[in-house]
């Protein structure tokens, strides 16, 4: 009789980062690719799916690979997150990087990770 074990539990990792500044390029690539979101026709991720199974160049310029398309869909993906939680164009609200992390074994199952700026107030100063 052999010992059995336990299933492996799945180990969260982190699959894409982005700066603000790499966000700011994926908005771009979005408005100039996805006219059908810009005009109210498609959802985000309806005009996402659509644009990255039918546009050949990355951000950069550069014709997509496999790991260029899947970097530009995590990004998508964050764009979609902020754009329900209402920061989507404002990202001095976020501090550092955004990571997407895959937290299950399914991949279709993202967690979106970020740090906002918290503003302090000090009181006020009386003369």
């Amino acid at each position: 009789m052999g010992i059995e074990s336990e299933p492996k539990k799945f180990q969260p990792r982190m699959v894409a980062s982005f700066s603000k500044t790499q966000l700011m390029s994926v908005v771009t690539w979005v408005r100039e690719n996805a006219p059908d979101f810009i005009e109210g026709k498609l959802t985000f991720i309806e005009a996402s799916n659509s644009v990255l199974k039918t546009v050949q160049i990355d951000e950069k310029g550069k014709v997509m690979n496999e790991k260029a398309r899947k970097s530009l869909g995590y990004g998508i993906e964050v764009l979609g997150t902020l754009l329900v939680k209402e920061t989507y164009f404002d990202f001095t609200k976020i501090q550092g990087r955004v990571q997407v992390w895959q937290t299950t074994s399914d991949e279709n199952k993202l967690e979106i990770r970020y740090n906002t700026i918290q503003r302090r107030n000090f009181g006020q100063r009386r003369y």
